[in-house]
């Protein structure tokens, strides 16, 4: 209870700083009493109010509007959770709504936040897990009444995309890519066409609806998905490049086609900012500019306020007056190459800022 309470209050005090300051002595302390209360057995793992504590604190922190916060520590303490559970045959109830919701949440989270971190990060958080420790949940339909898309409130039915992207995220931070680890890539890509396909031809058969608006953002991630990818098996290749630009156009009319609105508002946070690091025309910009827009007509949160800050350091670091300068001794990455950067895309933006913060 504690916690919750410490999370209630640094969420009213986010806009003022002596307030957070007296609420993080607060809700610290009672994260850390969570953890002690874990290593010395007090708790076995499988409580359902502790499924609950820690998405709730995987959320609260992206919440935040800070470059560089503990999401990837709680998103490892629920991944060590799912494993525990499964280890000791807590199996997902087909009655409750949030062990579907925590899944989604765990698997969208992992998948858009790890390119702003860095590969120890990312792998570390990889090691507390498999993906077979989620099985099950993926499958639960608390509202059997209901279609399948409205019980799947998060993912839209795309879980499989999300586990992809957050392992394509890995490989990025190991290029250029080893034998084994290139083979793996090229399994990503035969999951990605086949996930590629079974939306289009959903979207051949859909009415205009929600069903076919979700439809639409998957296969922007898709899209989105196959640049980085793409990026990832060929490193040397840069924005010109005739594949990338034939995507990034597709991708491009989704961004204007996909409508903005509160219930997935902060989708748009992930696949924007990968294609920041593909554009230069301006019109493009404008584009990702207007749709970041339409998202922060929706809410304030630390996810749009964060991806908003990056979108628009990528296109700063980018400008003739940036690349003019003749005393750059940085060698920091530009264009799609900061997607590779082995400490993350902050990292890449802004060297000094986790590091400060850590």
């Amino acid at each position: 209870m504690n916690v919750f309470l410490g999370i209630a209050v640094l969420r009213i005090g986010q806009n003022n700083e002596n307030f957070t300051i007296e609420a993080t002595k607060f809700y610290n302390p009672s994260v850390n009493a969570v953890s002690r209360s874990i290593r010395e057995g007090k708790i076995n793992g499988t409580e359902e109010w502790l499924l609950v504590l820690i998405a709730f604190m995987v959320i609260f922190e992206t919440s935040r509007f800070e470059l560089c916060g503990n999401v990837m520590l709680h998103l490892g303490g629920l991944a060590q959770l799912f494993h525990i559970r499964k280890l000791k045959h807590a199996l997902p109830d087909q009655r409750r709504p949030f062990h579907r919701i925590a899944a989604e949440a765990f698997a969208y989270h992992l998948a858009t936040y790890s390119i702003l971190y860095s590969s120890h990060d990312i792998d570390g958080v990889a090691q507390q897990f498999t993906w077979s420790d989620l099985q099950g949940y993926d499958k639960v339909m608390p509202y059997p009444e209901a279609s399948k898309l409205a019980n799947s409130p998060i993912l839209g039915l795309q879980f499989d995309l999300f586990k992809t992207i957050f392992e394509i995220t890995r490989l990025s931070r190991h290029t250029p890519l080893t034998t084994s680890d290139f083979a793996m890539a090229v399994e990503f890509k035969k999951q990605l066409d086949l996930i590629q396909q079974r939306v289009t031809q959903g979207l051949d058969f859909e009415d205009e609806g929600d069903e076919h608006e979700s439809q639409e953002i998957a296969l922007l991630y898709i899209l989105v998905t196959q640049i980085f990818l793409f990026k990832v098996m060929n490193p040397d290749s840069g924005i010109e490049h005739p594949t990338i630009t034939h995507v990034l156009s597709q991708a491009l009319l989704f961004v204007d086609k996909c409508r903005v609105y509160a219930a997935c508002n902060s989708f748009f946070c992930w696949p924007l900012t990968i294609l920041a690091c593909a554009i230069r025309i301006e019109e493009e910009k404008e584009l990702i500019q207007r749709k970041m827009a339409e998202c922060r007509q929706w809410t304030h949160s630390g996810q749009i306020h964060r991806s908003s800050s990056i979108i628009n350091a990528i296109w700063e670091d980018e400008s003739p007056e940036r690349l003019s300068g003749v005393s750059d001794t940085t060698n920091s990455p530009r264009g799609l190459d900061r997607l590779l950067h082995k400490e993350g895309l902050v990292d890449a933006l802004f060297p000094s800022r986790c590091s400060d913060s850590g």
